[in-house]
């Protein structure tokens, strides 16, 4: 048998995502970097001249709308306390932006060409050690509008994804990339480069029609991630799964006729074929060149050894359709040698299966229905199965809509089967499922029939919802998502032409929802947990069948990492510090704060927090015993002494540690803890140390 391959190359310097609208979110302020501060010069290679491959071997297979930089933004991190052998999380500090106003606005810069790279010169704040990161075409991605100057770190920057997906993705693709670097170690002569990278993967479809016999007129693709991270190096595999609006085929330049790329592009994803999430589901649908029948292809994602495949990022991926042996019809992925690549043949061939049936709706193998359930929709629609052996139904269990049924006749002989729809369509996009006819003796030789049920326009239903003031919220579809600190309600507006639906009845977790005329008004309670929590609101007609559904997830507290600062202080470990004192207590001389022997301690947080002072006989174990001494260490705050404190207890603030003297002749410890007060769970603790009296 002839034998095409394909490879599946990891990609050097591009990951792919999706940007497909024109819009601009609003942003945060961005600092007051600009033109102040030490320049610095990025290279970004190839990207003036379209030139990005997805491996270096490939050299510019990439293609120019899969290169393109349309928009650039810098994000720019930093903290000097920290080194680069125990790195942690820094805050950001600046944002910068490309634009044609570049010469005159700060946070603005310009992209320059040189030859096949682009460079940028931007102008950042002083500090010791920065961490960058650079987001391409990405002024549309809704998770960047929440970010907060001197408050978001780079814990929460890279759990951010891209926006969901409801259509299929498009140029310019979102790419991303990040360098960290000490600033006396560069200058704006010397560029860094840096290694722009694609979020998502690409699929491109081999296929001549003229060798293989088989013309693909439609690629389907359900259950897919609807997300994706937007940065590498992030885990994220509990994406939404979504199904993608039908692919014709036909329209694509170089369909049927050799390889066509960049057919279509996915957000990565490790689970293509688990249980729990269900596999993904990619089929290819056409005919043979001699005959209308309609024949669907499916294509798995496992190798020749029955391995999962996964779907990474930056990958370039090509079906290769070849020709078969007789009444053989397979798609699977098939691993060789790593050098050579991944290779997936798809085999296609027609079978001894034979499908007829007199209804008018029943044509080239497609059965097609109308939107709503008919009244004489309890009489289905009979075919009749010409077979050479014993055969079967296959039918996907998720479709529930439908209903196939074998009927068998005289004597046991079964020669037909019924489809009948069970549901009026209240989308207002057509649906479709396959029914297989599978021959029990040969499984390879098998005929489909493509069911299709047409969209609903009179009963669709769509949301619509006013979150400009909620930061952090956005409803995309039938999914709307709310931060965790959400508790005051949000009215969303349900437009469709069906009278008299109602809000199924149901129970929530964490959430209340009530129904007006023309709205659901929902309810969150505070999410303190770290896990997210997600609901469904199901809308039923009149009679209480079910029309559609609204999920409603609400994100877990992003509790981050507690960073500590203050003059002296030494840090231990994650998370641990020590600080050494004087015999005689504090040196400062209260020109702050009016007070001697004060050191003021600055706390960087994410969410509110609290301390506690622990003294040695306050860790004391079950059955061991410390005698209580004096307790030396005090805290100053605004209840106690009016004007010290600065936001004690909301994220970002300070608070001042005083030490009364030593006069013992030994030295003396104990611990002040700073814990969050969303979960409890992050802490950072200084351990302090008094030094012995000195005797004359």
């Amino acid at each position: 048998m002839k034998k095409k391959k394909y490879y599946l190359m990891a990609l050097a310097s591009l990951l792919m995502a999706a940007c497909s609208e024109d819009m601009e979110t609003s942003g945060p302020d961005e600092g007051n970097g600009g033109k102040d501060g030490r320049e610095l010069t990025f290279l970004f290679s190839g990207t003036a001249q379209g030139y990005v491959p997805y491996t270096k071997a490939e050299g510019g297979i990439a293609s120019n709308a899969e290169n393109e930089l349309s928009t650039l933004d810098i994000y720019v991190f930093g903290e000097d306390s920290l080194s680069s052998a125990n790195p942690k999380p820094v805050v950001l500090e600046e944002i910068l932006r490309s634009g044609a106003d570049a010469a005159v606005a700060a946070n603005t810069f310009a992209l320059t060409t040189s030859g096949k790279d682009n460079l940028v010169t931007i102008s950042v704040g002083e500090g010791k050690k920065k961490k960058f990161y650079f987001v391409a075409n990405a002024r549309d991605q809704l998770s960047l509008a929440d970010v907060q100057l001197h408050k978001t770190d780079t814990v929460s920057f890279k759990e951010k994804l891209g926006n969901s997906q409801k259509d299929l993705i498009a140029c310019p693709m979102l790419m991303s990339g990040s360098c960290e670097m000490v600033l006396s170690d560069v200058s704006k002569d010397n560029p860094v480069k840096v290694e722009l990278m694609r979020r998502v993967a690409r699929f491109d479809i081999s296929n001549d029609s003229e060798e293989t016999n088989f013309v693909i007129q439609q690629i389907a693709l359900s259950n897919v991630p609807g997300q994706g991270p937007l940065f590498a190096g992030s885990e994220w595999d509990a994406a939404e799964r979504v199904q993608l609006p039908l692919i014709d085929f036909s329209t694509v330049s170089g369909s049927n006729a050799g390889v066509a790329p960049g057919v279509f592009y996915l957000y990565p994803t490790n689970k293509t074929t688990e249980e729990t999430t269900g596999e993904i589901k990619f089929n290819l649908i056409g005919h043979s060149s001699s005959s209308e029948d309609t024949q669907v292809v499916p294509v798995k994602f496992f190798d020749i050894h029955g391995a999962p495949v996964s779907i990474q990022a930056n990958h370039r991926y090509t079906v290769q359709v070849d020709p078969a042996g007789q009444g053989s019809l397979t798609a699977t992925l098939k691993v060789e040698d790593w050098l050579v690549g991944d290779t997936m043949d798809v085999q296609t061939d027609w079978g001894t299966i034979g499908l007829s049936c007199g209804d008018a709706a029943f044509k080239d193998n497609r059965l097609t229905f109308e939107a709503e359930k008919a009244a004489d929709a309890d009489t289905p629609i009979t075919l009749s199965v010409a077979c050479d052996g014993v055969w079967e139904l296959e039918k996907d269990g998720s479709l529930d809509w439908l209903e196939a049924k074998v009927v068998t006749g005289e004597g046991g002989v079964t020669n037909s089967f019924t489809v009948q729809i069970l549901t009026t369509n209240y989308s207002a996009e057509q649906r479709q499922g396959v029914i297989t006819v599978v021959n029990k003796n040969q499984p390879s030789v098998r005929q489909s029939l493509i069911v299709v049920q047409k969209g609903n326009q009179q009963a669709a239903i769509t949301f619509s919802a006013d979150l400009s003031s909620i930061g952090g919220a956005s409803l995309i579809g039938n999914v709307l998502k709310m931060p965790a600190s959400q508790k005051e309600a949000i009215t969303v507006q349900v437009a469709t032409g069906i009278s008299g639906w109602k809000l199924k009845d149901g129970s929530y977790t964490g959430l209340s929802v009530s129904k007006t005329d023309d709205a659901l008004s929902i309810t969150p309670a505070e999410n303190k947990s770290t896990n997210s929590r997600t609901n469904t609101i199901t809308l039923t007609d009149g009679s209480g069948n079910d029309l559609t559904t609204l999920r409603v997830i609400q994100s877990g507290v992003k509790v981050g990492t507690i960073v500590v600062k203050c003059t002296d202080l030494e840090e231990t470990g994650t998370g641990s510090y020590s600080l050494a004192v004087d015999a005689k207590g504090f040196p400062e001389t209260g020109q702050e704060t009016g007070q001697n022997n004060h050191r003021k301690i600055s706390v960087v947080a994410i969410t509110g927090w609290e301390y506690d002072i622990i003294y040695p006989w306050d860790e004391v174990q079950e059955g061991g015993t410390v005698e209580k001494g004096t307790e030396w260490l005090s805290v100053y705050n605004k209840d106690t002494n009016n004007g010290i404190t600065e936001n004690l207890g909301t994220h970002n603030g300070s608070f001042y540690l005083k030490a009364t003297a030593n006069e013992t002749g030994e030295a003396r410890t104990a611990k002040i803890k700073i814990l969050d007060t969303a979960t409890y769970t992050s802490s950072a603790t200084i351990t302090i140390t008094q030094a012995a009296a000195v005797t004359e």
